[in-house]
């Protein structure tokens, strides 16, 4: 089942959802989804656009991707494309867009409702090396939802740091402009690692907020093994705590991905062990 994003407080308020609504801060391609969606500190995929904008500037790429998710259990789809050059020049630069949908029903007194709700988000990333093994970044997230009446962007900045070949560490403060959508575009941060031990690459993302009421920490978790150079398999987990939106929430993740010159395509499934929810994603990439 997917994350929460697309439905205002004052209708949760009112209403008891069935369903979690879709999270655009979660709508990820195969290879993050597939390692638990801890992928933050990486910095070597296009998803990082949504991420740590910093992350952009430790690895140079050109990289183009599109693809989709699906899910069987209650009937939420995605599609997401990704741009990301951090090749061109020493500014390193990347846009994303999301277009996810859901039907969402609500209980009401006079009985049980259900209605699709949709939205698209767009995110403008820039990131710059200050050093060989450090870097800085700026990103906006606009989310627009005309359903819903939304139509609000807010800001992150990061830092992210490289140590040689074995490691990454990144720091990011997301939509840090209050812009009253606690839920669409609601502040945390996120203290995040990616390490690499030969064939093997590990991903650790801890996201929190801090506030009266408001620390609801995530933990995310993923592995990555290559088998050769062109077979990848991937799994990871992640738990997301109670809030005032969402019960508290288990995820199991698994996926492979194959690797061809300049290019490569992924699969994911992401399965929840906390109630209703099965995610298929699939992904293209393009690597120059």
């Amino acid at each position: 089942m997917l994350r929460p994003a697309l439905v205002l407080a004052p209708l949760l308020a009112t209403s008891a959802a069935m369903a979690q609504p879709i999270g655009f801060d979660q709508a990820l391609e195969a290879r993050e989804l597939s390692m638990g969606g801890a992928y933050r500190a990486l910095g070597t995929t296009a998803v990082g656009v949504d991420g740590n904008p910093a992350a952009l500037a430790l690895f140079k790429f050109f990289q183009l991707d599109a693809g989709g998710a699906y899910d069987f259990g209650n009937h939420e789809w995605y599609v997401a494309s990704y741009v990301r050059d951090s090749k061109s020049s020493p500014l390193a630069a990347g846009y994303s867009f999301h277009y996810l949908s859901q039907p969402l029903t609500t209980v009401t007194p006079t009985g049980t409702t259900t209605r699709y709700i949709s939205g698209y988000q767009q995110v403008f990333a820039f990131g710059v090396p200050v050093a060989d093994y450090m870097s800085i970044g700026v990103s906006s997230h606009w989310i627009t939802e005309s359903d819903l009446r939304i139509n609000a962007a807010s800001l992150d900045v990061g830092v992210a740091f490289k140590i040689g070949t074995v490691a990454t560490l990144g720091f990011a403060g997301h939509n840090l402009i209050n812009t009253n959508h606690p839920v669409q575009l609601g502040r945390y941060f996120d203290l995040s690692t990616g390490l690499r031990f030969g064939p093997v690459r590990l991903a650790i993302d801890a996201l929190a907020n801090f506030g009266p009421h408001e620390f609801h920490p995530k933990l995310l978790f993923g592995t990555e093994v290559a088998l050769g150079n062109s077979l990848f398999i991937r799994a990871g987990a992640d738990w997301y705590t109670r809030t005032q939106y969402v019960r508290s929430t288990v995820y199991l993740t698994v996926g492979v991905g194959i690797v061809v010159d300049k290019g490569g395509f992924d699969v994911g499934y992401q399965q929840s062990c906390t109630g209703v929810g099965n995610l298929f994603v699939a992904t293209l990439r393009v690597v120059l």
